[in-house]
This record gives structure tokens, sequence and C-alpha cells, in this order.
């Protein structure tokens, strides 16, 4: 049973999901939002079977045996259209959604049809309006899903049109390689430290991002001797494939980066809460002390030096999303919130 297996961790919210599938109720559009994309993605597919299986249990949810249900988990359901950000900028453009509603539009054998937005807040603004009218005017018989990590990327009128579902656990869990690495970097890091400290946390963090890169790099081995040898000697096709893939590596690792990024952010606003008097083990997320020694953590920070460091980490998140040379922006961010003056 494909949402059983989520009744300890959500039992009202499965409960939920499968009284509305008993009594035909099931909204035509949700927003599915929390910190671990792929546990999201797991989740929705175990769900996604308890919408279109022709065999529900008595409780609504999918046998995980039929046709239908296997397919969908291994991803090879006919009428399922997947839409994921894959260009360089990490944006789904507004032909990516006209594409996707046209797929919509095609007629089925009865099966319901599903789209699944990937990062659904990467979606430009004009693509985020044309996805509007989606919403508003829906294909019948179709099921929208949203997966994110940021609802709020959304614009308000694509909120209030769907169904919200949050999956975010008590504990901050990053789909990350260095996150123990990256918390011990940043907790020497503050005002009037100096050029040594920022200068090696600096580099720390700039090594993470340089393995994350590595492990960014697509590695697509479905394709078979022929097809490679087909590929090879065809120099446009090989041309376009190449760029696809860079397309692709580059929207992975800016995806893991954003982790990345989210863990600073997360880190100094914690540290700001602990410079109110707020001790860790009270802390939201007291979780990310739990590797750090009683002497990297001894001291407790000047409550207008956290605000000033919290408010430097706000102007890397936003500069970072533009096209400007990272290296240099961490530097500076970690040279400027250790500076002296």
């Amino acid at each position: 049973m494909p949402l059983a297996k989520y009744d300890d961790k959500y039992p009202f919210l499965t409960q939920r999901l499968r009284l509305a599938r008993l009594n035909d109720r099931t909204a035509h559009a949700w927003i599915l939002s929390g910190n671990k994309l792929a546990h999201i993605r797991e989740f929705v597919t175990a769900w996604l079977q308890s919408c279109v299986c022709p065999s529900l249990s008595e409780s609504g949810d999918g046998c995980g045996l039929c046709t239908d249900c296997q397919s969908l988990e291994h991803g090879k359901y006919p009428y399922l259209y997947e839409l994921k950000p894959v260009s360089k900028s990490r944006q789904i453009l507004i032909d990516a959604i006209r594409e996707l509603e046209h797929s919509l539009h095609l007629r089925t054998d009865g099966k319901k049809k599903i789209g699944v937005l990937f990062e659904a807040d990467r979606m430009v603004n004009q693509a985020q309006n044309a996805f509007l009218k989606t919403l508003e005017e829906p294909p019948p018989n179709t099921l929208l899903v949203l997966i994110t990590a940021r609802p709020e990327g959304l614009l308000p009128t694509i909120r209030s049109r769907c169904q919200s579902i949050p999956l975010t656990g008590n504990r901050f869990e990053l789909d990350f390689k260095g996150c123990e690495e990256l918390y011990a970097a940043l907790a020497p890091m503050n005002r009037g430290k100096g050029a040594l400290i920022a200068t090696d946390t600096a580099q720390k963090i700039l090594n993470i991002l340089s393995r994350i890169r590595l492990d960014a790099k697509a590695k697509d081995e479905s394709k078979d001797a022929d097809e490679l040898s087909y590929i090879n000697e065809n120099p446009t096709l090989k041309k376009k494939i190449a760029a696809e893939e860079a397309a692709m590596d580059a929207a992975n690792y800016l995806a893991k980066r954003d982790l990345v990024i989210s863990a600073i952010h997360t880190w100094f606003a914690q540290e700001y809460m602990r410079a109110n008097n707020i001790s860790i083990p009270t802390l939201t997320h007291s979780e990310i002390y739990e590797t750090l020694s009683n002497e990297q953590i001894s001291t407790t920070p000047d409550p207008k030096d956290s605000l000033s460091n919290l408010m430097l980490v706000d102007d890397l998140v936003e500069n970072l999303q533009f096209n400007v040379d990272e290296k240099l922006m961490i530097q500076d961010f970690c040279h400027k919130l250790c500076s002296k003056n």
C-alpha cells in the first residue's frame, strides 16, 4: 500500500488524502513543500499511485501492484508530464509551461493526466502567469502537483488556488555532502575575527562547492553502444546533446549550491537567536550544533553583531541570484563579516 508507509510519520495527512480519494474529492492542484525535495518526490509518487489506481483498498490507498501503480513507481506512467528547471539559470520558462499545457490537453484512454512541476518556484513571472490560467481552467481529469522548497517564491494567486501540504521535518536536513564541515567552518566567524579566519572559511566553503560541482555532473548511462555511435557520427546532434547536458549539469549544481547557502543562512539565523538569550537546546534547529565542540560554541554572540551578520547573509543570498563571480562574492562576504571595523 503506497501511502501506508507514511502513516507513522504523517498519520493525519495520509488519512486525509485517502478519504479525499475514497470520496472522489481530490483537488485538482496541490503544492507540496519541504526542505528535502527527494523525500517529497517519493511521497508524491506514493500518493499519485492512490490517485490513479483502479483497485483501491477499502482505506482509499493504491494497491501498489497494478499496471498504473507500477508504471508510476518506475516513472513510466504514459500520462505523467514532468517539468523541471534545466537551463543554466535554473528557470522554468513560459515555453515549457505552454508545452506542458498542450500535453495536458491531449486525449487519453480515460486515465488521469498528471502534471508535476519540480522546483516550481523557479518559474519566471511570465511562466507563473501562464500556469495560473491552467490552474483556473484545468483540462478535464487532470491533477497538477507543484513541488518546492520555497512556496513563498510562487505568486499568491497560484498558492491560493492550490491545496498545500507541508512536508517539513523538525530537523534541518539538507541533501549535500559537507554539512558538518560547513558548520565547523562557520563557527569561528564573527565580527573582528580578521582576515585569516575570513580567508580560511571562504576557502572551505569554496572547497565544498567545488566537490558539489563535480558531483552534479550528469551521469547518463541509458544510451547503448549503437545509440552512442549514432550520436558520435552526427556532429549537430552531438553538439545539441552536449549543450543539453551542460545545462543540466549547471542546473544540478545551482540547486545544490542553494542548499549550501540555505545552510549558511540557517547557521547565522540560529546564532542571532542565541545572541538573544535563547539556549541551544531550545533553538528551532539545535541539531546543527550537535557535531561541534563546547569550545566552538562557548561564546554567546553579540546581538548587534549577529544581526549585522544575518543582514550580510541576506545580501549574499540576493547577490548569488544574479550572474556574479561566485568566488568573489563568497570571499567578500566572509571578509565583511570578520572585519574589525
